[in-house]
């Protein structure tokens, strides 16, 4: 069994090499070092699902393990990958919770048009907003989906704006 270094040195070597593997668009596709993974998943508990920083995970992993200083650079690449895996794993587990509860994903491609219950996440340049209310899908005047929140009459979101969007229709 590979130690903690000797993985880490396979990783680089491979993220090196100058083909891509199959189903990769670039080298950032790879996943994470399981071990990286995990290091972050200990962190991310202990900070109470707070910020864990990748340079400061990458100073506890390289203690921790005593990776040599011309692995440390790798080792910040597979924080940064092991970052994206856990995001996507996220937002997997997220998805999976939403559709047990009867939820259908909102994509730009849904048909429906009525009264629904939404469930999104909206990201503008400076804040992000968690929506979870009664709206109506519509048909925009350029053909897009848009959603109007109940009480309102032209305010909303375009359904290409949000992210993680589920939606129940309503048949009130």
């Amino acid at each position: 069994m590979k130690t903690f270094v000797q993985e880490l040195q396979h990783q680089k070597e491979l993220f090196e090499t100058k083909e891509l593997p199959a189903g990769y668009k670039t080298r950032y596709d790879k996943p994470a070092m399981l071990e990286v993974l995990e290091y972050l998943k200990v962190e991310i508990a202990k900070n109470n699902g707070g910020t864990v920083y990748n340079e400061s995970l990458a100073l506890l992993i390289a203690k921790a393990e005593n990776v040599p200083s011309d692995l440390y650079d790798h080792l910040k690449t597979e924080v940064y990958l092991a970052q994206h895996d856990y995001t996507d794993l996220k937002q997997k587990e997220h998805a999976d919770k939403m559709l047990s509860l009867g939820y259908i994903p909102l994509t730009s491609k849904t048909d429906y048009r009525g009264k629904i219950e939404l469930v999104a996440t909206y990201n503008s340049d400076w804040f992000t907003n968690k929506i979870a209310q009664e709206a109506k899908i519509i048909t925009a005047q350029d053909g897009t989906a848009f959603i109007v929140p109940k009480g309102k009459r032209s305010r909303g979101w375009y359904v290409y704006n949000l992210e993680n969007a589920f939606y129940k229709p309503l048949t009130k």
